[in-house]
């Protein structure tokens, strides 16, 4: 949660990569930072991170890295509500790590898709996206992705008011999380989760001893993304229980954290970073195909000193 000590050690380690000119590390690095960024909420910041990446990825030639940066693209549109803007990358992400049969890729793009349907609504299609992430992480045995993928079912299953199937899925997950240690930002959000199944459900006792334990874990560890939802759900269960002060005291901090962590600003920034990425890989394409008719051309003309090649 040291993000400014995190983020002197990025910078330093950027200069080092980009003075020896090593473009395989540098790629892995801002994808690393394009994560803090994220879970520190600096949205902007992680999706120029994001765009760099597939540039730098697509120069090499390295379709793996161009596919974890654009389903990472489309999860931070969706974070954002830009989901027309976050499906098409989720699915070029998709569509490039089946046809080189990437795994990973085809489980991260998965998961993308999924977030985006559920925050828009869809939740069948959301529920089929994770259900085939979390069979391929079964498959692999990949414990820790099969866990996020109960996580985010049980997810769905909230917001489908199916609140057994919804508190199997995030108990489990919870369990795992908390037993293991192996990925702290799920701890505060499975309670995040838990919380709303509580409240929903006709228990707001539990529903805010949960909220409340989901934002002091979020506050421990620095975790920023989901403080305007789980301020929210605190607001919510403290009024269902006629504590009216503290639900309004964290419905105005919900509503801070929306201005600060997706406001008109970074909605600016992020507009202004795609319009950039759009024009520079315009002007590759452009670049490109001058090159190729100049080539044509030159194989056209023949080899200097001879006459046109016959046809």
């Amino acid at each position: 949660s040291d993000y400014p000590s995190a983020y002197k050690a990025f910078n330093e380690a950027k200069q080092i990569l980009v003075s020896v000119n090593d473009k395989k590390g540098l790629i892995y690095l801002l994808r690393m930072e394009a994560n803090l960024y994220m879970n520190d909420g600096k949205h902007a910041q992680s999706l120029d991170n994001c765009f760099q990446v597939v540039k730098l990825a697509e120069e090499q030639g390295d379709i793996k890295n161009v596919v974890e940066a654009e389903s990472f693209i489309g999860y931070l549109y969706n974070i954002l509500g830009e989901y027309q803007k976050a499906i098409p990358y989720q699915t070029d992400a998709l569509k490039k790590a089946e046809s080189i049969g990437y795994k990973r890729g085809i489980s991260a793009a998965l998961n993308a898709i999924g977030k985006t349907y559920k925050t828009s609504g869809n939740y069948p299609a959301s529920l089929d996206a994770y259900s085939r992430e979390l069979a391929m992480d079964q498959q692999d045995k990949d414990s820790m992705n099969v866990y996020i993928g109960h996580s985010n079912i049980g997810d769905v299953y909230e917001r489908m008011s199916n609140y057994p199937q919804a508190f199997s899925n995030i108990r489990q997950a919870l369990n795992y999380f908390t037993r293991t240690k192996g990925l702290p930002t799920m701890i505060p959000w499975d309670e995040w989760v838990l919380a709303r199944i509580h409240t929903h459900s006709g228990n707001a006792d539990s529903g805010y001893y949960y909220a409340k334990t989901s934002l002091a874990h979020a506050y421990q560890i620095g975790y920023r993304l989901y403080l305007r939802e789980m301020t929210q759900i605190l607001s919510e269960a403290a009024a269902k229980l006629g504590k009216w002060d503290t639900a309004y005291k964290y419905q105005v901090l919900s509503s801070h954290y929306k201005d600060s962590l997706i406001g008109e600003e970074t909605t600016r920034k992020t507009a202004m970073l795609q319009a950039n990425f759009d024009l520079d890989k315009k002007q590759s394409e452009i670049a490109l195909l001058k090159k190729d008719k100049e080539l044509q051309l030159a194989e056209n003309r023949g080899p200097p000193g001879f006459g046109p090649v016959p046809r």
